[in-house]
């Protein structure tokens, strides 16, 4: 039940103390609002003084008896308005935290603490530190909302479950009326000086030269640095034994080693008590390979931890898997973008995984002596031999989209991404819609693809995830595609696919022997957050050998054959939620480690491993048949980046965007923050601050017109930087700059505003610049602009 209280002008205090005055009516010192609860309280006011904002103030968290990480708190609504992060006046939208992470403050609710104080999060030693400050506190400016009398201020916890286990915690509320703060820069209007001519970078050499030591490890000059890399693999005698640069070493007893030149590159040959490594280091134009082929020669299943590292002193920047933690130290578990980056003084070393088990496994790390990549979750089956590739890219400068470009080149991930996209399902509104009204629609998202979810039919009243697919009426999803192809010919209608989650009632018996097990031999579940939906949500392993995979290769047929859909929307491809599974079959290279002995504790297997076989051999089937394909999350084991479709990335946190730099730049509109067509629109600006394209996500958004998203594709990826893509079809942009393609392309140029809508006759001149032509570009702020070329 709501609690409701009158707060008249009880307490009206000014404060004289602050340089510009505050007026403050208190509406409550203290309140604690549980799972699915609200307080609704009538204020009276008085009207605004001249000149001054109406802010409502509070300081909230989510309790909790450790400071932890944070989700959807608190919702607010000065009445009938919903008061979102646009509103803030004391912070920015967004919020970066921790590792170097940024996340909207308002997203389905305002982001609040896991936290037992309101002290903690506002420190720099705490893991979740808030470096603007501010952790704790809201400033809403209501100005346009606030009426002299009575207003109604309600606030309800973000989480709708009554069994929530953590109450939100509201301290200091109250209305404010206060100066407008200093903050609001005015708006220079676009540059008026030199602009950068930028065009994609033709020369893919790196000048840098590499050797190896007779200890087996690395040395790197480029740009006027050495940087040395070392490696180190566990040994079961609690040791570590290196590939150093020098000596002294701390490696077991008995390991040995011997280098010696091979062609172009090196061959180092390595021996211990229970493995042999033979590694080869190849230079290249852009980067350098290093394979480790391990052996176990014990005769036992052993643990294979390893790390490969370069030192932090003297270092002036760090990027971990893109993120550019403010302290140069940290530890992020990101394995589609498990890139360390470490710069200084006009030369950089970047260090990633390039084969499929150090790829699945891999953390990036940085603390005051090493920064590198590390596996803290290998073995190595009795017998067995596997082969480790790592590469080190070298540049002379400081940028870090200048590694990422080179491995996107190295990989051969600039692939052409076709048309937009957006979801939609057969139910209201579309149901509702006239024919031109659907039509418009789709225009308005630009969608030549179109994704049904499995929220109608439900099965049980559940989504029909998994083998409940197979159980369901689909004549609602083919009548609705039928419709689309009517309305707007060429359109593709995918349909919704997750191979890990089941929902049919029988599903844990019937595929006992599939079951995604918990390192207690329990079944995994999809973790929801809400605990009244313990138990619906149970994860599976499809396998080549097994029923359930079997089950998963039908529903991809009913998507065909009884939905007539044209191809597929894969969710959550790589792994959901869970990264291990322990029980059969084991993957022959995954177990946790004792940290201490560095010996087996227990075997288990890495989900994107022991399923890729089964993911493969379904990809090449929608592949081969030439379906449409999406897919959520991008790869996270090479061998699935060599298959070249879309993979979007989800946003609820923008830096996610960071996942997508070593594979299709794409993310999906998020759903929690997006509730006009203008919030869409700054989400596609936003996502350009990292070469990013943009997918519709929230269907029910309405109030959508067309912007950049209607020239975004087709786009061929060339380079991405901060704040434009440069692709082969088109350049992307919300900065300004000449913009060309280095030669003496034609090209047309829409420059769309504030609101997203494209300004006619907008001022481009085209410029001459060393024989080729660039278009100059001068952008108001938060102005975006599709070069597109002819």
């Amino acid at each position: 039940m709501a609690r409701f209280a009158t707060i008249a002008a009880l307490l009206l205090l000014t404060l004289g103390v602050c340089s510009a005055q505050e007026q403050i009516i208190v509406i409550s010192d203290e309140l604690s609002i549980p799972g699915a609860g609200e307080q609704t309280f009538t204020v009276t006011a008085p009207e605004i003084p001249a000149g001054k904002l109406a802010v409502i103030h509070f300081r909230a968290r989510m309790d909790n008896e450790a400071q932890a990480g944070h989700s959807p708190g608190v919702r607010v609504w000065l009445g009938d308005i919903e008061l979102k992060g646009d509103r803030l006046v004391n912070k920015a939208d967004q919020m970066q935290w921790g590792a170097g992470k940024i996340s909207p403050w308002w997203g389905l609710g305002f982001r609040l603490m896991y936290s037992p104080d309101f002290e903690g999060n506002n420190q720099p030693t705490n893991k979740y530190y808030i470096p603007s400050g501010q952790a704790y506190t809201f400033d809403l400016d209501v100005t346009d909302l606030l009426v002299a009398g009575e207003n109604t201020l309600k606030l309800a916890h973000a989480q709708l479950d009554p069994a929530f286990p953590r109450a939100t915690i509201v301290a200091e509320l109250s209305l404010r009326f206060q100066e407008p703060g200093e903050g609001t820069a005015i708006d220079p209007g676009p540059p008026t000086g030199p602009l950068p001519f930028i065009a994609p970078d033709d020369t893919h050499a790196v000048e840098y030269t590499a050797s190896c030591t007779p200890l087996g490890g690395i040395i790197v000059n480029v740009g006027g640095r050495e940087w040395q890399v070392r490696s180190a693999f566990s040994d079961e005698s609690g040791r570590w034994n290196e590939l150093a640069t020098r000596g002294p070493t701390h490696s077991a007893d008995g390991w040995q080693v011997a280098m010696v030149p091979d062609g172009g590159g090196f061959r180092v040959e390595a021996q211990g008590r229970d493995y042999t490594v033979s590694r080869t280091v190849t230079p290249h134009p852009e980067h350098i390979r290093i394979e480790d082929t391990v052996t176990n020669t014990s005769g036992r299943d052993i643990a294979l931890l390893q790390r490969h590292e370069t030192p932090t002193a003297g270092i002036d920047d760090l990027y971990l898997a893109g993120l550019h933690p403010p302290s140069k130290t940290g530890f992020v578990n990101e394995r589609s973008n498990p890139t360390t980056l470490v710069c200084a003084e006009g030369s950089q070393i970047g260090i990633t995984p390039a084969d499929d088990v150090l790829h699945a496994h891999a953390n990036n790390y940085a603390d005051a002596e090493w920064a590198g990549v590390t596996d803290r979750h290998g073995a190595l089956a009795a017998g067995a031999s596997q082969t480790y590739a790592w590469e080190i890219y070298p540049a002379a400068t400081v940028d870090y989209y200048a590694m990422i470009n080179a491995i996107r080149r190295v990989w051969g991930v600039n692939f052409t991404i076709p048309g937009g996209f957006a979801f939609s399902d057969a139910r209201e509104p579309f149901l509702s819609m006239t024919d031109d009204e659907l039509g418009a629609w789709l225009d308005s998202k630009n969608a030549k693809t179109i994704g049904l979810n499995i929220f109608e039919p439900a099965h049980r009243g559940r989504h029909t995830h998994g083998t409940a697919f197979l159980l369901a009426d689909h004549t609602p999803k083919r009548e609705f595609t039928e419709r689309v192809h009517r309305v707007r010919p060429g359109t593709k209608v995918i349909v919704y696919f997750h191979c890990f989650i089941s929902t049919e009632e029988a599903a844990p018996e019937k595929y006992a022997d599939a079951r995604l097990l918990a390192a207690d031999g329990t079944g995994q579940e999809y973790p929801t957050g809400r605990p009244s939906e313990k138990g619906l949500f149970p994860m599976f392993l499809p396998l080549e050998d097994n029923e359930y995979g079997q089950k998963m290769r039908e529903y991809v047929e009913m998507i065909v054959d009884e939905c007539g859909a044209d191809g597929v929307y894969w969710d959550e491809l790589g792994q959901s939620h869970w990264q291990f599974h322990y029980g059969n079959p084991w993957d022959g290279v995954s177990a946790d480690v004792d940290p201490e002995t560095l010996t087996i504790v227990q075997k288990k297997s890495a989900v994107t491993l022991v399923t890729q076989p089964f993911r493969k051999s379904l990809i090449d089937r929608i592949m081969g048949d030439n379906l449409a394909f999406v897919g959520n999350g991008v790869p996270i084991t090479a061998t699935m980046s060599q298959y070249h479709f879309p993979r979007f990335n989800e946003t609820a946190s923008v830096t996610n965007l960071l996942r997508s730099h070593l594979y299709t730049p794409i993310g999906l509109g998020d759903h929690r923050s997006e509730a006009t067509g203008r919030d869409c629109v700054n989400n596609m600006r936003r996502y350009l601050n990292y070469g990013a394209l943009y997918y519709f996500y929230e269907y029910r958004v309405t109030g959508v017109h067309p912007s950049i998203t209607a020239q975004m594709f087709p786009a061929t990826p060339l380079e991405l930087h901060e704040g434009y893509m440069l692709a082969e079809e088109r350049i992307l942009t919300n900065r300004s700059g000449n913009f060309g393609w280095g030669d003496d392309s034609d090209f047309e140029v829409h420059v769309y505003g504030v609101d997203g809508r494209e300004i006619a006759d907008f001022a481009a001149p085209v410029v001459e610049h060393e024989g080729a032509r660039y278009v100059e570009l001068r952008l108001p702020r938060n102005y975006m602009a599709a070069i597109v070329r002819k």
